[in-house]
C-alpha cells in the first residue's frame, strides 16, 4: 500500500484546479457564448476577473507551500526536541553514574575492604593535614595506635578466617565508641589509630583507654574456643615538639611496642626525652647495619663448647652455635627480632652452618650435637620449613647431630605451627630443646 495522502496535498491540487481555472475560464465562457473568434475587447474584459483568480490561487498555492513547510518544520523541531530530551535525559542518567562510581572509587581508596574502616592511605593524608594545622596555627591533636595482644594466636589456632572475623568484631566495636571529628582508621594487620581533634593529653588518655577496654571486653569465640583480647596502646601528642609524618608515626609505633613489652593492655605515652623509646631509635638504625653487614659479607659464626659438670666424662663435642656481626657491638638479635629480620638471619646462620660442617667432614666426625637458635618467627614461616629440609638434605649431614633451641615464649606464640615444625623435623631425626625455660611466658600460665 502506498503512503496515504495529506489533506496539505488536496488543498495543492485544488488550488492548481483554480488557478488553471482563472486562467481557461474567459476563453471558454466566450467560446460557449459566441462561437466567432475572440476579439481583444472581450479578453481585456475578462482580463481583471482573470488576474485575480489567477493571483488568488498563486497566493493560495504559496501560503499552502509555506505552511506545509512551516507545519513540517514544526515536525521537525518536535522530532529534534524529543531527541534532545532523550539526549538530555542519557547524558544525565550517564552522569549520575558516573559520579557513583566515582564515589565508591574514592570510598574504595580510602576504606578497608575488611573492616569499612578509614585505610593507612587516607589515615596519613588526615594526619598531614593535623600536622600542617599544627605548624600554621598552633594547634594540638594527639595519636592514639593500638596494636592487639597475641593476634597471632587467634590466626594460628583459628586460621586466618578468625582473625579476619575478630579484626571486624573489634572495628565495629571501636566505630560505635569512636565519633567525629575524630578518625578511627585500621592502618596494618592488627594495628588500629585513632586522630584526637584539638585535645589535650587528657582528652588522648581518654580516647586511648575506650580502645583498651573495647578490645579487653570483647569476648572472642570462634569454633567454640574463647580467646582473651586485649591492647597495647601507645599515645603521641601532635604539638610544635613533633617533626613530619614519618617521625609521629615512629614515635607511636615505639611508644605502642613499649606498652606492649610491659606486658600489653597498657597504654604508653611518647615522650620526646624518653630514655626507653631512645633505646628503640638506636634498635631502628641496626636496621640498616644488618642489611649493609648482609652485603658486606661481615657476619661470622662462632661456638660456644657445653662440657659436663664432671670432667672425668668424656665425650664427643657438644656447642651451642652464635653469630657476631663485624665491627659492631649492641642489640644486633633485639633489634632483629624486633624489625622481623630474624629469618634472613637464621636462614644465613643455617646454610653458612651446614655448609662448613660439609667441608669439614673431621668435624662432624668429633661432632656429638651443635645447637643452634631459632626464632619464634622462623618456625612459623612455612617456606623456612621448606628451606631447612632443603638444606639438610643439600648437604646431607647427619640429623641427629643437630639440635634446634627454641625459645619457650616463642613456641607458646606460635603452638600450632610450632608443634608443626618440630614434628617435621623430629621425624628427620634432629632433635629440639626449649630455651629459656620458665623465664619468658612460663609455663604455669598454659
Amino acid at each position: 500500500m502506498g503512503k496515504p495522502i495529506k489533506w496539505s496535498n488536496y488543498l495543492t491540487i485544488a488550488l492548481i484546479v483554480i488557478f488553471l481555472v482563472g486562467i481557461f475560464s474567459p476563453f471558454l465562457y466566450i467560446f460557449i457564448q459566441d462561437k466567432q473568434a475572440i476579439s481583444f475587447s472581450k479578453l481585456v474584459f475578462f482580463a481583471p476577473l482573470t488576474l485575480i483568480l489567477i493571483s488568488g490561487s498563486g497566493i493560495a498555492l504559496i501560503y499552502n507551500q509555506t505552511l506545509e513547510r512551516a507545519l513540517n518544520s514544526n515536525k521537525l523541531l518536535s522530532e529534534v526536541n524529543l531527541q534532545l530530551h532523550f539526549e538530555s535525559e542519557h547524558l544525565r542518567q550517564t552522569k549520575e553514574a558516573l559520579f557513583d562510581q566515582a564515589e565508591a572509587l574514592f570510598y574504595q581508596a580510602s576504606h578497608d575492604g575488611l573492616t569499612n574502616l578509614c585505610n593507612r592511605h587516607e589515615f596519613e593524608q588526615q594526619l598531614q593535614n593535623l600536622l600542617y594545622s599544627v605548624s600554621q596555627q598552633g594547634e594540638q591533636h594527639a595519636l592514639c595506635y593500638m596494636d592487639l595482644d597475641l593476634f597471632k594466636i587467634v590466626n594460628d589456632m583459628g586460621g586466618h578466617a578468625a582473625g579476619d572475623e575478630l579484626l571486624r568484631q573489634i572495628s565495629q566495636l571501636l566505630e560505635d565508641k569512636i565519633h567525629k571529628p575524630n578518625t578511627l582508621a585500621r592502618v596494618g594487620g592488627d594495628e588500629f589509630a585513632v586522630l584526637v581533634r584539638n585535645c589535650q593529653l587528657e582528652q588522648a588518655l581518654d580516647v586511648a583507654e575506650i580502645l583498651r577496654t573495647t578490645a579487653k571486653n570483647l569476648r572472642f569465640i570462634w569454633e567454640r574456643k574463647v580467646f582473651d583480647i586485649s591492647g597495647s596502646i601507645g599515645v603521641v601528642l601532635l604539638n610544635e615538639k613533633m617533626g613530619d609524618l614519618t617521625a609521629v608515626m615512629s614515635a607511636a609505633d615505639a611508644a605502642c611496642y613499649l606498652a606492649k613489652e610491659n606486658g600489653g593492655n597498657r597504654t604508653h605515652v611518647y615522650e620526646y626525652d624518653d630514655q626507653t623509646i631512645q633505646r628503640n631509635k638506636v634498635q631502628m638504625a641496626w636496621v640498616s647495619r644488618i642489611h649493609r653487614a648482609f652485603e658486606d659479607n661481615r657476619f661470622r659464626l662462632y661456638h660456644q663448647l657445653i662440657v659436663p659438670v664432671d670432667k672425668t666424662v668424656v665425650e664427643k663435642k657438644h656447642y651451642e652455635v652464635l653469630i657476631r656481626m663485624i665491627g659492631e657491638a649492641g642489640e644486633l638479635l633485639s633489634a632483629a627480632e624486633r624489625y622481623n629480620l630474624m629469618p634472613e638471619l637464621d636462614r644465613w646462620i643455617v646454610k653458612t652452618l651446614f655448609e662448613w660442617l660439609a667441608n669439614h667432614p673431621q668435624a662432624v666426625e668429633e661432632l656429638a650435637v651443635c645447637s643452634v637458635n631459632l626464632s619464634g618467627l622462623s618456625i612459623s614461616d612455612r617456606s623456612f620449613r621448606s628451606f631447612l629440609l632443603t638444606q639438610l638434605q643439600n648437604y646431607a649431614l647427619p640429623p641427629r647431630k643437630v639440635c634446634f633451641e627454641i625459645t619457650e615464649t616463642a613456641a607458646i606464640a606460635n603452638l600450632s605451627e610450632a608443634t608443626k615444625f618440630i614434628k617435621t623435623f623430629k621425624d628427620q631425626g634432629c632433635r629440639f630443646s626449649l630455651d629459656d625455660f620458665g623465664s619468658g611466658m612460663s609455663s604455669f600460665g598454659y
